[in-house]
């Protein structure tokens, strides 16, 4: 998910990136073409990112950080938002807020893995249609 419309670069010097990346998977933006990019611009792809996740995870983020941005979002949507457990070591004061909120802290990632939401049932279902 792009914080830019889809033919604009930032920051430029991941120009091919982005290309392989819309070349050969996904990408995504809420940007109509030339949009002049704010900064505001990516607390809204943050807050899209929220939106089209069934759960987000923040494994690194200073106390102003983009991804509490989205690590907020997903709180207020009711949507899992995840937290690694060193983060905890970091003497921050969001990861308690969030978990005031009902963020939870995972172990590893056999952990996560296991508190994720599983599609499976859901997909299964809509196969035998």
């Amino acid at each position: 998910v792009l914080g830019t419309p889809l033919n604009r670069f930032y920051p430029p010097e991941n120009r091919e990136l982005q290309l392989t990346i819309m070349r050969e998977h996904l990408a995504v933006s809420q940007f109509p073409p030339n949009h002049v990019t704010h900064p505001r611009d990516f607390i809204l792809r943050n807050r899209t990112m929220a939106l089209i996740s069934d759960a987000s995870i923040i494994v690194e983020a200073g106390e102003t950080s983009g991804a509490l941005s989205q690590g907020w979002e997903a709180i207020r949507l009711g949507r899992p938002l995840y937290i690694a457990p060193f983060v905890l070591e970091q003497n921050l004061d969001w990861p308690k807020k969030m978990i005031e909120y009902g963020a939870k802290i995972f172990e590893d990632v056999d952990d996560l893995v296991g508190l994720l939401p599983n599609h499976e049932y859901e997909l299964s279902s809509i196969l035998e249609r």
